[in-house]
């Protein structure tokens, strides 16, 4: 058996509860943010406006709650290999037309 107090014991366990209670609200924000995001925001940018709001932030510890939460940022690429790439798509153009220059 542990020699711990009845006193110390309470206070930990009443330091638990309003330390998960700070984590929800920080999980809030992080979902408050991502979501005016509509999905795009990254890590890095969650994290940035959580400082620009007055929060404290590490990079870490975000990245841990927005996997944890299953917040994964997607973005919507546009291709357009049309007047870059040759047909074959392996060599871009400039390559190509300043190849015979040297």
């Amino acid at each position: 058996m542990l020699k711990i107090s009845m006193s110390g014991y309470y206070s930990y366990l009443r330091g638990k509860e309003t330390k998960n209670k700070a984590e929800e609200k920080y999980r809030e924000k992080i979902r408050e943010i991502f979501d005016e995001g509509r999905g795009t925001y990254g890590v890095d940018r969650v994290c940035g406006l959580l400082r620009k709001r007055g929060s404290t932030a590490s990079y870490d510890r975000v990245k841990g709650m927005m996997q944890e939460m299953g917040l994964f940022s997607i973005h919507r690429s546009v291709c357009n290999w049309g007047q870059t790439y040759t047909i074959d798509r392996k060599v871009p153009v400039w390559v190509i037309s300043t190849a015979g220059l040297s």
